[in-house]
């Protein structure tokens, strides 16, 4: 222990010992009489500005999207629909609907409302939020028929409604 004292002093007083380093020369300040009035304005960039949307116009363009999408769909003559499904193919179809059988979730079968005359709708997303009952409005695209067997064991064709997707008025 005691020579680990004395080591510690021997580097304490060498440390202390050193040469202190040299200031580094700085130049002298200079004075003026008065204060310089010039001032030197620097260019800097200026952006132009850009057509930014506010809140409401973003709104209003997204509204305006909504509907010429919409626009597309038709409504055809129901008694059309359900007797030359075929002429439609391809057709963007717009159609009134109450659900009477949810048939998985992309999948279901609806009356035209105030009839019986039933219908086939794929959509082109799953959805869990409709119920036997609901009265939508489906936007598809024409696909002729399609035919099964329902639940009685009867085969049965209905026209078919392909890549569909439903708003709830």
């Amino acid at each position: 222990m005691r020579k680990l004292i004395i080591v510690l002093l021997l580097v304490a007083l060498l440390a202390s010992c050193a040469k202190p380093p040299e200031p580094t020369p700085t130049p002298t300040a200079t004075s003026t009489p008065e204060p310089t009035s010039e001032w030197r304005t620097l260019p800097s960039y200026t952006p132009k500005p850009t057509n930014t949307l506010t809140g409401q116009q973003k709104t209003s363009e997204v509204v305006r999207a909504t509907n010429a999408f919409i626009a597309r769909y038709t409504s055809p003559d129901r008694r059309d629909f359900m007797t030359y499904p075929e002429k439609m193919l391809g057709d963007k179809i717009k159609m009134s609907c109450l659900v009477f059988n949810v048939v998985n979730n992309k999948s279901i079968q609806c009356y035209i409302p105030n009839t019986y005359d039933a219908f086939y709708v794929s959509m082109s997303k799953s959805f869990d939020s409709l119920y036997k009952d609901d009265r939508i409005i489906i936007y598809g695209d024409g696909a002729g028929e399609t035919c099964f067997t329902n639940r009685m064991g009867v085969q049965t064709c209905q026209p078919f409604l392909e890549d569909a997707f439903f708003i709830k008025p």
